[in-house]
Order: structure tokens, then C-alpha cells, then sequence
């Protein structure tokens, strides 16, 4: 179990918390997601992002991979491990390239889920669907429910992929 707080990120050894990352290193944390490497993505109120190497090791993806020092809000891994990056200006995308916006320059991104099919579902102004090619798939403003999605600010699918579920602010 890790655990980002503004004093830093702590993994619990099953008996306490212990601090692999101290504020001085890490300050303010917004969200944590571990790759397939078994490296944990730290994303941070203070911009930018760091990587918690799977040997403990700290990278400063931003400096190292060009991601601006945006808040990186929210942070996913899809199934071909690539990093999904929402920032309060836009999505990024992580592969073997590097880092790339990949679209809502204008927009904060308030949640990130992955779909049954495998794509991402992003919650900004609206929700969006995206594959990690060129252009947003924006999704019906009432997505078939009867109500209309407004200000989503989380999304999730639920294991076996059959229900989706959509928090909205207000």
C-alpha cells in the first residue's frame, strides 16, 4: 500500500508507513499509479512528475522526458504500458517516444479510467474517450442515461467491464 500526502509518499510494510519519498523530495502529492515495471508515478500539487524507480531510485520525469511542470492530477496505465498524464492544462501521453499532448490543451482533467475495449475515458468539461491517436472522441452530454453529465470529476469501470460509474461535482 503507498500513500502520497503533502509531507511525501509513505508504503506501508504491514506494520507502519514508512517514508520512501520526504517532502523535500516530493512536495504535495495529487496522485500515485504504479507501471508494469513496478516503478510507482508520483504526480505533484507543485507541478511536474516523479518516478519511484522499482529499486527506489527517483527520476524527475519532467526535466528528463519533457513534460512541462503542470500539476499532473491524474495518472493511468493503460494495457500497453503507456502513462496517461491529466494535468489542470490538458492530457498527456507517455510511450516509447517520450511525453506528447495528446489533446484538451485548454482543459483540467479531473479523472482518467480505462475502458473494457482499452481505451481511456477522461473526465474534463465533459467526458472523452481517446486511444492515444490525434483527436477526442467527446461522448453524448447525456452518455444514454436520461441525465445530462455535467462537471464529471470521476469515472470508473467496474472489473468484469459491464458498468460504468460517473461522479459529478454540483
Amino acid at each position: 500500500l503507498w500513500l502520497g500526502t503533502p509531507h511525501g509518499v509513505f508504503r506501508f510494510d504491514g506494520k507502519s508507513f514508512l517514508p520512501v519519498a520526504p517532502q523535500a523530495q516530493v512536495n504535495g502529492v495529487y496522485s500515485l499509479c504504479e507501471d508494469h515495471d513496478g516503478s510507482v508515478w508520483v504526480g505533484t500539487y507543485s507541478g511536474g512528475l516523479v518516478r519511484i524507480g522499482a529499486n527506489g531510485v527517483f527520476d524527475e520525469a519532467a526535466a528528463v522526458h519533457g513534460l512541462p511542470e503542470l500539476e499532473s492530477r491524474e495518472l493511468l496505465v493503460d494495457r500497453q504500458g503507456r502513462l496517461w498524464v491529466g494535468t489542470e492544462f490538458g492530457l498527456w501521453l507517455r510511450d516509447e517516444q517520450g511525453f506528447r499532448q495528446v489533446g484538451l490543451e485548454t482543459k483540467p482533467i479531473r479523472s482518467l479510467a480505462l475502458g473494457p475495449d482499452g481505451r481511456v475515458w477522461i473526465a474534463s468539461d465533459r467526458i472523452y474517450v481517446s486511444d492515444g491517436t490525434p483527436g477526442m472522441e467527446p461522448r453524448a452530454a447525456d452518455m444514454g442515461l436520461g441525465v445530462v453529465v455535467q462537471r464529471p470529476s470521476c469515472l470508473e469501470w467496474s472489473a468484469d467491464g459491464k458498468q460504468f460509474w460517473i461522479g459529478m461535482q454540483g
